[in-house]
């Protein structure tokens, strides 16, 4: 990195999206480093793919949470 500093972005990852998954190819023109781990929240039927049944993730830290992909995109994304 050239001296800047650069602010670390996370991107989550779960279903078919998820590495090695039939569509995983969407996220490939991203660079970056998957890592596994632990996202706080639910999956439930919210925002702009809920009529096409695909969950979206609802952040909370009541709930225990699960297992998720997450991509730590390379700065400057």
């Amino acid at each position: 990195r050239s001296g800047m500093d650069y602010m670390t972005h996370w991107l989550f990852v779960y279903g078919t999206s998820k590495p090695g998954e039939i569509n995983a190819g969407f996220l490939e023109p991203l660079r970056g480093s998957w890592q596994r781990g632990r996202v706080q929240g639910a999956l439930g039927p919210q925002g702009w793919s809920a009529p096409q049944d695909f969950p979206a993730l609802v952040p909370s830290e009541a709930e225990r949470g699960f297992r998720a992909s997450l991509l730590e995109l390379d700065g400057g994304q």
